[in-house]
């Protein structure tokens, strides 16, 4: 059968027989192995991460036997050896990110490190991994109910700035953006400048203060508030001789 071997057991001799027509004395057993590449799922497992979060994390494995004889006498299953081998690498990988990390970029996790540890163990039974592919991280409903309100709230924010009216021909989210950059990075920003009617108004106010304060006199407590007469003006003709 095309991507098969059979090994044929004759007492202590093993012969390896490629797929095709051979001419053998007949064995005491034989057993028949796929060298096809074949995917191994692993199955969603708890772990903890970085800052104590409990998650899910499914993945698969890519396999492929290497050395059938191997394969065949080293381990009764050696794909669970190996399946045991990825499950302890990726809690080793989990605890060394956090949930943050994982919620942003699903690339976080090093696949990398788990098809290492996994290769390792399958060296030695004739097996080859030659990738890990991670399915699904299952975060808890309460930090998946925050990260999505998260979401909601900045999307709500951007549409109301599109929303936003118009000024020069310009929207409010690109004048935003543009004042951004403008910033230096850190720098808080600068409070509006208050001029126009307010200037305006303190003048007044001032002056007003200064013409009160003019008008003012000082009086003694018993003094009523009254005008003073006026001096009455008499004729040059009318003044006694002598005076003028």
């Amino acid at each position: 059968m095309p991507g098969h071997l059979v090994l044929a057991y004759r007492g202590d001799t093993v012969t390896t027989l490629e797929p095709g027509r051979h001419l053998v004395r007949t064995p005491h057993s034989a057993r028949s192995i796929d060298m096809r590449d074949r995917l191994v799922p692993v199955a969603a497992q708890e772990v903890l991460t970085a800052d104590a979060m409990t998650v899910r994390v499914s993945m698969s494995l890519r396999i492929r036997v290497t050395d059938p004889v191997a394969f065949v006498d080293r381990a009764e299953d050696p794909v669970a050896s190996v399946y045991l081998a990825a499950q302890l690498a990726l809690r080793e990988t989990c605890a060394s990110v956090t949930t943050d990390d994982l919620i942003r970029r699903g690339d976080t996790l090093d696949v990398e490190a788990i098809r290492s540890a996994a290769a390792d163990v399958g060296a030695r039974l004739g097996l080859d991994v030659l990738g890990v592919v991670i399915r699904e991280v299952i975060l808890p409903s309460e930090v998946r109910s925050a990260a999505l309100e998260l979401v909601t709230a900045k999307t709500r924010g951007l549409a109301k700035l599109e929303a936003a009216p118009r000024r020069d021909g310009v929207p409010a989210r690109t004048r935003q953006r543009r004042s951004s950059a403008r910033r230096p990075s850190g720098a808080r920003a600068a409070a509006p400048r208050r001029v126009g009617p307010v200037r305006r108004t303190r003048r007044a106010q001032r002056r007003r203060r200064r013409g009160v304060a003019g008008r003012l006199s000082v009086r003694s407590p018993g003094e009523r508030h009254t005008k003073k007469p006026r001096p009455e003006r008499i004729p040059a003709g009318a003044l006694p001789t002598g005076l003028s």
